[in-house]
């Protein structure tokens, strides 16, 4: 795949990191639910990305999942210095402690953690 320039919604990382995207989104129906991660460089331009299709009851789970993801792209990579942007503020902050998650979240935040 020839690497373009596309617009570039968030702002691109400093020189030398590596800004992961992730989104998820779910059918309220279907109960199933995608997973992107999206890496770029600080020139805007896309490095590589991961996704997946997976089985959800609960909104918070795929973005928990989508955040995991963007975190298992860095790991595969060897990439050390990255920033990891979620636009699910409420993950955001079950992550950093200030709602308690539901246990799927928390198990889903420890496998990141350790």
């Amino acid at each position: 795949m020839e690497n373009r320039r596309f617009p570039y919604v968030s702002s691109p990382p400093p020189h030398g990191v590596i800004k992961i995207n992730v989104y998820a989104a779910i059918d309220q129906r279907s109960k199933i639910a995608s997973l992107a991660a999206v890496a770029r460089g600080s020139d805007g331009l896309f490095i590589t990305g991961a996704n997946a299709f997976i089985f959800a009851r609960s909104p918070l789970v795929p973005e928990a999942l989508a955040i995991r993801l963007g975190s298992m792209l860095a790991k595969t990579q060897q990439w050390r210095n990255i920033i990891l942007e979620s636009d699910s503020q409420t993950a955001i902050n079950c992550f950093k402690g200030k709602y308690q998650p539901l246990w799927e979240f928390v198990a889903i935040r420890d496998d990141i953690c350790h």
